[in-house]
């Protein structure tokens, strides 16, 4: 049974899309987790788990009354220091799949740092600290039917700041870690697709909404986007576009070398690696087409286009 929360966001989606006189075209939610019930009846949903008892109380995660988005709950990711470390720090996920052939989802979610966060990579209280990888929080996967296997992901992270990221590992046509001209050899590396329209950086104490955009390319043709939408609630800043990587080559021509051409979205993980302090997730959202922040039409500061998946009448 869905919440009266999630029911409201429903009912604003669609009026929204009503008035706008765009229908939805086999739209499908993949993923809907809003952190409500029981430890248990979350942990249920989220099967591939590194560890017992997800989300248990003292470990990488916990769940909290506050601060929250909406309901009465929110993901409490418990970052403790860096692999660097002696001990080693961090670590801890957890996985829900959903085989359902999508090359093209929406992956939304609501990001709050505690005032102090620190995250890797940066320079805090006059000191180097957190000198590692990078501040990490979800994953989202590919699948090849013909291998049957992964074959991909790609993650968003912080590192060295507050400005959100994605990098994308193993796919055909990549960049470079550090963009074109990094001598990096072609196919199959990492690409940090930074925030090339708008940056942003994720402040302190605010709720910030999330909406990504991963659409694959057609085997064979440079159709391939991923996009970053940025909302910060808390201020009451409307939504803008902070990152537009278009005309990619994401995955091969054929079934076959690392970037199986028959590659779609199958799993997202909750994962925690590098950083100090407390950050907090909520309404977590895996859809075919674009839901859009507060369950309504985004209010989109960039040019207006049709979102993908949608036809005007």
């Amino acid at each position: 049974m869905m919440s009266p929360l999630k029911i409201l966001r429903y009912i604003a989606a669609y009026t929204g899309f009503m008035m706008l006189g765009i229908s939805q075209v086999q739209a499908v939610t993949l993923l809907s987790e809003d952190f409500e019930g029981s430890a248990a009846q979350i942990a249920a949903r989220w099967p591939g788990q590194s560890y017992c008892c997800f989300p248990n109380t003292g470990g990488p995660f916990n769940i909290v009354t506050s601060p929250v988005m909406s309901g009465s709950q929110s993901l409490r990711y418990n970052y403790t220091g860096t692999q660097a470390d002696s001990p080693p720090q961090g670590g801890g996920h957890a996985e829900w799949d959903y085989h359902h052939g999508a090359r093209e989802i929406w992956l939304t979610w609501y990001s709050y740092m505690e005032p102090g966060f620190k995250t890797a990579g940066g320079v805090h209280s006059g000191a180097n600290e957190l000198l590692s990888v990078a501040t990490k929080s979800l994953y989202s996967y590919m699948y090849s039917p013909s291998t049957g296997s992964t074959h991909g992901w790609v993650f968003h992270y912080f590192y060295g700041g507050r400005q959100l990221t994605l990098s994308a590992q193993g796919i055909k046509d990549h960049k470079g870690p550090n963009g074109p001209g990094t001598g990096t050899a072609i196919p199959y590396d990492t690409e940090n697709m930074w925030q090339n329209i708008q940056s942003y950086n994720q402040p302190d104490g605010q709720w910030v909404g999330y909406e990504a955009r991963f659409k694959l390319n057609t085997p064979g043709h440079a159709d391939g986007i991923y996009e970053l939408y940025i909302t910060p609630v808390s201020a009451g800043t409307p939504t803008f576009l902070a990152a537009r990587h278009a005309n990619r080559e994401f995955v091969d021509a054929a079934n076959s070398g690392q970037m199986p051409g028959d590659s779609y979205w199958y799993r997202t993980k909750i994962y925690r690696q590098d950083g100090r302090g407390s950050l907090y997730i909520d309404n977590i959202t895996v859809t075919t087409t674009r839901f859009g922040i507060l369950g309504g039409v985004p209010r989109d500061t960039t040019a207006p286009n049709v979102p993908a998946g949608l036809t005007a009448k």
